[in-house]
């Protein structure tokens, strides 16, 4: 509409008209702004996603009671799964490489911040107890770590253990490929004594040891410690790793909230 009048009225009102379409515009950036980032279109997540688990006999790994956490994020993301078993040291070096995407049941250490994104936060706080088996005819005890020094100690290569463990230069130890070659060489003789982690139960253990011959020496290490979901920094999912993040914590909130 053209504005009709003097001058000056003019005037006026083509600033008055100006001034209401400007402040239309600003509130309506402030609302377009203000609208929460919709993760549908803030990221094209890739189609697949790669996941290793450690391969602890000759049939898979492990399985646990209740679904992973991990399993309950991944299906939150409406992509294909593919599992990709593999002793520890191997699945290492595959999310090393970018040729897995992400990994579970993982403990914080800066060697592997090296080449790994942790999401934040862990989903599970735990005390890790690491045990030690021994054969029930071996003529020696194991009360301490000192007591360990003489010995030959058997552990899955690329497990972390507790520092003391991981940093000695004193102790024998023989770097095993995973859980079933572990308890194989300690029920042979093969090594003096094992060292095994909380997810190796003492039920698995019976499980796998038929004749009964390994026997939990008394000396017990116990640590707090966080448990990751990490993601290799050369796959495609780093790009997406503040939103796999969110969706973990929206996933422990819903968990924890029932």
């Amino acid at each position: 509409m053209i504005p009709v009048g003097n001058q000056e009225d003019i005037l006026f009102r083509n600033r008055k008209y100006s001034l209401r379409i400007k402040n239309i515009c600003l509130v309506t950036a402030i609302f377009v702004f203000s609208l929460p980032i919709n993760n549908s279109f803030a990221d094209e997540l890739p189609a697949i996603i790669k996941l290793v688990k450690e391969q602890t006999h000759d049939h898979g790994s492990i399985e646990l009671a209740e679904q992973p956490v991990i399993d309950q994020l991944i299906d939150r993301l409406n992509v294909k799964l593919e599992i990709l078993y593999c002793p520890w040291a191997r699945c290492l070096k595959l999310l090393e490489s970018g040729q897995a995407d992400i990994v579970d049941h993982l403990y914080l250490t800066p060697q592997r911040q090296s080449f790994l994104i942790y999401l934040d936060p862990p989903y599970v706080i735990q005390n890790a107890k690491f045990r030690f088996y021994k054969h029930k005819n071996a003529r020696f005890v194991i009360n301490s770590f000192e007591d360990l020094l003489p010995l030959d100690v058997g552990h899955v290569r690329g497990n972390i253990y507790f520092s003391r463990f991981d940093l000695s230069s004193g102790l024998k130890k023989i770097p095993l490929i995973n859980h079933q070659n572990l308890l194989s060489m300690a029920i042979n003789k093969r090594v003096d004594t094992i060292i095994v982690e909380r997810s190796l139960t003492p039920e698995i253990v019976a499980d796998f040891d038929k004749q009964g011959v390994l026997v939990q020496s008394n000396f017990t290490v116990e640590e707090k410690r966080g448990v990751y979901i990490a993601v290799s920094k050369n796959s495609r999912w780093s790009e997406h790793a503040n939103f796999l993040s969110n969706e973990l914590k929206a996933l422990i909130k819903t968990t924890s909230a029932h």
